[in-house]
This record gives structure tokens, C-alpha cells and sequence, in this order.
């Protein structure tokens, strides 16, 4: 399942759409399933990062803020490397 949900951020990444993105985090945030942002955050911060994206990284960025803390210790070594992908 997250690697579909990888799959559509990508999607939504790939096509600009920020408020695309907007709703599809507001409708995992509310269904039951249970998402494990930790993993998600990663590949799509990632991606945002490599496609020079930053509205949509800086949205991921408060998301991150948002996680569990155990969910931010897994996640937060690839926001020095997103940084340097925009810097780059």
C-alpha cells in the first residue's frame, strides 16, 4: 500500500500539483488505514527535492513537523540530503 501511495505523490510531484497533493495528505490523514508517513515522507521528500519542487518540499516539512516523535527519528536523516538536492 505505500508504495502506491508513493506512486501518487510522485504523480501529483510530476505534474505541479500542489493542492492535489493537499487534499490526498488531508484524505490519508482522516481514513482509518494506518499510513506509515516515516517511509512516505522519505521517498517523497526525496523526489520534491530532486525535482527542484520546493512549495511541495516545504509542505512535507510540515507534515514532518506534524509525525510522531518515532516516526521524525526515522525520517529526519534525509532532510540534510533534500536540502543539498535543492541547493544543488
Amino acid at each position: 500500500m505505500s508504495e502506491d501511495i508513493v506512486y501518487t505523490f510522485k504523480e501529483y510531484i510530476n505534474n505541479k500539483d500542489i493542492e492535489g497533493i493537499k487534499e490526498y495528505i488531508d484524505a490519508l490523514t482522516e481514513s482509518d488505514e494506518s499510513v506509515e508517513w516515516d517511509y512516505i515522507f522519505q521517498k517523497v521528500y526525496i523526489h520534491a527535492c530532486l525535482k527542484k519542487n520546493k512549495p511541495v518540499a516545504e509542505l512535507l516539512l510540515t507534515k514532518f513537523a506534524e509525525m510522531e516523535p518515532q516516526h521524525q527519528i526515522i525520517a529526519r536523516q534525509v532532510l540534510a540530503y533534500g536540502r543539498y538536492l535543492m541547493d544543488r
